[in-house]
């Protein structure tokens, strides 16, 4: 877990305020940010949730002058803390520490400004946080055949993805929430509470720290592609941006595509990049899926489907077991 101070706080090591990226971005908050939240969670136990976010998307939460993230402070009470931006790095850490009710508000205040200073053009209201989670308690959150996860994921309505390996220089995993604003808000209680309730069978917690993971050259999100044994063909093009084509079984796609659109939307708005996936041909029984723009989009969006199929692979695999279990 986070480094205390000898009255058992936790540290924040680094200045947020007064970060460069706070001078650069020229982002403002909304003023009518996350008006509606759930008001039947209860306080919850005091606790610090860290989550894993781009150099983008902390200059959003940090916003111009350090007013986007005194706003958040504000109106939940949380203490956070960003880490530095390293150059050539393009993750830093966000860290919330607070009453559980609280903090869950607040991961959801910056999933709307995450969501509203987006640059797409695609109407969508789903975002993504990616909480760090020590690899001894992701148990906790997934429960016994998957029961625990499946219940979080009905309650909030939201798609919640577990990495199957832990960060590099580190013993945590990320664990992706796919959702609303308001259904991050309330997956993140629920496994905030999950996960409280086994802290004591951690008794050490290695943080991931872009710093450290940078000197092997091995980052969270390349690290978390890399497991995937991606095909790493591709076709450059001469403005600089890239195309990448990949196979898929077609009864699978549907869990790209998702609910009208909704997820591949949110593969399109989250990375960046532009998505086709061809017509089913008669004498196959997979689709191509085809990804263009920049090395970074095209990687993140790639990291997003495989992470999608290694979740509806092992949703199927969790109800065959209990239709077996039934018999």
């Amino acid at each position: 877990m986070l480094a205390s101070t000898p009255n058992g706080q936790p540290t924040f090591p680094h200045a947020i305020d007064d970060d460069p990226m706070v001078r650069l971005t020229g982002l403002t908050l909304n003023p009518e940010l996350v008006s509606n939240h759930p008001h039947d969670l209860e306080e919850g136990p005091e606790m610090t949730l860290r989550a894993l976010v781009t150099s983008k998307e902390a200059g959003i939460i940090i916003g111009r002058n350090g007013t986007s993230v005194t706003h958040v402070r504000s109106a939940t009470g949380v203490r956070i803390g960003v880490s530095a931006a390293i150059e050539g790095v393009l993750e830093r850490t966000l860290t919330m520490s607070g009453p559980l009710a609280s903090v869950s508000k607040a991961f959801a205040m910056v999933a709307k400004l995450i969501l509203d200073n987006s640059q797409t053009n695609i109407p969508s209201d789903t975002t993504i946080i990616r909480l760090l989670i020590a690899h001894q308690l992701v148990g906790s959150i997934i429960g016994k055949q998957g029961a625990k996860i499946r219940d979080i994921q009905d309650l909030s309505g939201t798609t919640i993805i577990v990495s199957k390996e832990m960060l590099p220089e580190s013993t945590e995993r990320v664990v992706e929430v796919v959702g609303s604003v308001d259904g991050i808000h309330r997956a993140i209680y629920h496994i905030g509470n999950a996960v409280f309730q086994d802290l004591e069978r951690v008794p050490e917690t290695i943080p991931y720290d872009p710093k450290q993971a940078k000197k092997n050259g091995l980052t969270a999100f390349s690290f978390t592609r890399s497991m995937r044994n991606v095909d790493k063909r591709r076709l450059p093009s001469e403005d600089g941006l890239e195309t990448k084509n990949i196979t898929v079984p077609a009864e699978l796609v549907g869990s790209i595509i998702g609910k009208a659109g909704a997820y591949i939307n949110t593969i399109r708005r989250t990375s960046g990049a532009r998505l086709h996936i061809a017509a089913q041909m008669e004498d196959r029984i997979d689709r191509d899926i085809t990804i263009n723009g920049s090395p970074e989009q095209v990687e993140r969006a790639l990291d997003m489907i495989y992470s999608q199929l290694d979740a509806e692979r092992q949703r199927r695999t969790n109800l065959k077991a209990e239709d077996e279990l039934v018999r």
